[in-house]
């Protein structure tokens, strides 16, 4: 198994991701609290879970300290219930994190999700108030999907929306913001956004609009992809086919 990643996390609670494993019925995690020295005793890992069914899991109530997480799939040949023992080759290297210390670290709001389409989206945030003589920082934006990692869109935006292009339709996004700080405290990544699923292209707009259509720049922009999501392309989209007797009669 690959190490776990930090999906969110805010000042109780830790939220970690794994990636999924062909064959797996459900799986296992584990967490203790890391050695404070080289001087003290590990403790035992503790199961928190042996029947989780997606790939990530939750962990509330924690305190001020460093812990580690491990995961182990359950494959049908493996599983004995709730009573067989996991051999230790079984679970993955450990993940150190722990919740976010109020005191060390502030977060901003999660970003949202103003507008998308087929194959982009407008994320939007709050920007920072400047003090003093500190200009408006920087932001860096990252984006994962279901199964993703994170991963970097900018680490140099200015302003509060971005546009991210070239998105796949079906698939669910999230976004996480931070600002970009040299001179101020350190500033923790947001929690995720609420994710957005990007929608299905309708092919059916490109026969009643036709192929392109032009922007508020006159920029040519491909029918299919721009009105995807809208209200009349889903309507078209479950519908089908945009021969489909009586779809005629909708206009």
């Amino acid at each position: 198994l690959e190490v776990p990643w930090v999906f969110d996390r805010d000042e109780q609670s830790v939220c970690i991701r794994w990636a999924p494993i062909d064959g797996a019925r459900r799986y296992a995690l584990q967490m203790r609290v890391c050695m404070k020295s080289t001087q003290d005793k590990a403790e035992e890992f503790q199961t928190l879970s042996r029947s989780i069914k997606s790939t990530s899991a939750r962990k509330n109530h924690l305190h001020d300290e460093l812990y580690e997480f491990r995961v182990a799939a359950i494959t049908e040949e493996d599983d004995d219930g709730d009573q067989g023992e996991i051999p230790e080759t079984a679970w993955s290297a450990s993940l150190v994190t722990g919740p976010i210390n109020p005191v060390q670290l502030t977060q901003m709001p999660p970003p949202r999700v103003f507008d998308f389409d087929a194959i982009s989206a407008t994320i939007l945030w709050e920007t920072l108030t400047p003090q003093g003589h500190v200009p408006r920082p920087p932001f860096a934006l990252e984006m994962c999907t279901d199964q993703s990692r994170w991963q970097n869109v900018s680490s140099n935006l200015n302003g509060d929306r971005v546009r991210k292009k070239n998105l796949e339709s079906g698939k669910s996004y999230y976004f996480r913001i931070k600002p970009v700080i040299k001179t101020l405290p350190e500033c923790d990544w947001s929690r995720a956004s609420i994710p957005i699923t990007i929608p299905e292209k309708s092919l059916a707009m490109a026969s009643i609009f036709g192929d392109t259509l032009l922007n508020a720049r006159s920029e040519a922009l491909n029918t299919v992809d721009i009105l995807a999501g809208k209200l009349i392309a889903d309507m078209l989209r479950l519908l089908g086919d945009p021969d489909v007797p009586g779809l005629d009669q909708m206009w």
